[in-house]
């Protein structure tokens, strides 16, 4: 029995074994039939794919764009000028002789400019632009220093006859600055001969050259006998010439007599001939007046208005002045309203030999002219201010001054008492 359970104990432990043995045979076939997929390689890199390069582009020849011409710009026409209205201004009188002198100045004349305010220009007449364009206009005479351009010394190298037909073909300006030449060479040719002079203009050719001769022959003429001289002058049938043989005439006889030749002027017809020769006699009358006012006076005073008769009353009555200042308002108060006037009382109100402030001041009243008076009254004004502030001061309340003006003055009233 025992041996028997030996056997089933062994062979239980025989078949423990072999299940033992068989189930590890069988997990490891189970392990090799695993289906082990053999390592994938990894993908190699893809090459690196290069852009194919770019053709190189065919050479452009560069393009030099072809200079374009600037635009030429139309001509602008200029404008045409409008005609200068030549401006009105007081005549002064001119002494053909001492035309280089230069006078002194009457410091009297001139009272605190730097305190009185500058005298504005009077107020010109109006003009009538049709006159103004259908008047010729007087010839002007430059100075001869001034034109460098005119071949004084080459006319001057000429005998008479050949210089005057030169000058003809000269503009009337260029002309009339030669007349001191022109005139030179006749009184030289003639020997101041008038019958010389006559020949002298008879025996040119051309118009223009008689022209430019009219006046030198007129006054080498006048010289010996003006009278003559003046019918001789109011003969000639060029009006050109005509008017500038009266105007010399004229301006000889006045220098010579100025009661004779301002009677003549009085016969002539109105125009401008007969204004250039009031115009001479006005500076005649102006030259006598700085020796004899007292013979200048009347003939000043019997002068029609305009340029002459302002030349001759401002000239007479400041050389008047200058000896008897009393004397010189009173004949100007004497004269006839008019702007001659009006310029005298002004001209004689700037000074203090005219009388003190006060008496200066109603002789300004009488200025005619309202923009004149009121000028002339404020730069009195102002010259009283500076030279005696509390007299100014009083009499500015009641002053015919506009309130800008008082209030002006009476600032520097206030500023100039201690």
């Amino acid at each position: 029995m025992k041996t028997t359970r030996t056997i089933v104990s062994s062979w239980q432990v025989l078949m423990v074994v072999g299940l033992a043995v068989a189930l590890c045979v069988s997990c490891r076939r189970r392990e090799e039939k695993v289906d082990v997929k053999p390592p994938v390689p990894a993908p190699e890199p893809p090459a690196e794919v290069t852009a194919p390069e770019a053709p190189e582009a065919p050479e452009i020849p560069e393009v030099v764009p072809e200079p374009v011409p600037e635009p030429v710009p139309e001509p602008v026409p200029e404008p045409v000028p409008e005609p200068e209205v030549p401006e009105v201004t007081e005549p002064e009188a001119v002494f053909p002789e001492e035309a280089a002198v230069e006078e002194p100045v009457d410091t009297a004349e001139v009272e605190d400019e730097d305190v009185a305010p500058a005298m504005p220009d009077e107020p010109a007449e109006a003009i009538d632009p049709a006159e103004l364009a259908e008047a010729e206009p007087p010839p002007v005479a430059v100075p001869l220093e001034e034109r460098k351009d005119l071949p004084v010394a080459e006319l001057q190298e000429m005998d008479a006859a050949t210089a005057l037909e030169t000058v003809a073909a000269f503009s009337v300006a260029d002309a009339a600055a030669l007349a001191p030449v022109i005139e030179m060479k006749v009184q030289s040719a003639t020997g101041g001969s008038a019958e010389g002079a006559i020949e002298l203009f008879d025996g040119l050719e051309s118009p223009q050259a008689r022209t430019a001769a009219a006046p030198a022959v007129a006054a080498v003429y006048a010289a010996s006998d003006p009278a003559a001289a003046a019918k001789w002058a109011l003969a000639l049938t060029d009006e050109n010439a005509q008017r500038g043989a009266v105007k010399r005439v004229a301006e000889a006889w006045a220098y010579a007599d100025v009661e004779q030749a301002q009677a003549w002027v009085k016969t002539l017809p109105e125009g401008a001939v007969r204004d250039d020769a009031l115009t001479s006699v006005g500076n005649g009358v102006a030259f006598l007046s700085r020796t004899d006012a007292g013979r200048a006076a009347p003939v000043a005073a019997s002068l029609p208005e305009g340029d002459a008769r302002i030349v001759a009353v401002r000239q007479v009555a400041t050389n008047m002045r200058k000896s008897d200042p009393q004397k010189a308002v009173a004949w100007v108060q004497s004269l006839d309203e008019g702007r001659a006037r009006d310029i005298a009382i002004r001209d004689l109100t700037r000074n203090k030999a005219s009388g003190d402030y006060t008496a200066r001041l109603k002789l300004v009243g009488e200025i005619g002219d309202e923009a004149m008076r009121r000028a002339t009254l404020t730069q009195i004004a102002y010259q009283w201010v500076a030279a005696d502030p509390a007299a100014a001061g009083a009499w500015l309340p009641t002053a015919p001054l506009d309130e800008g003006t008082k209030a002006r003055l009476m600032r520097k009233v206030g500023a100039q008492r201690p």
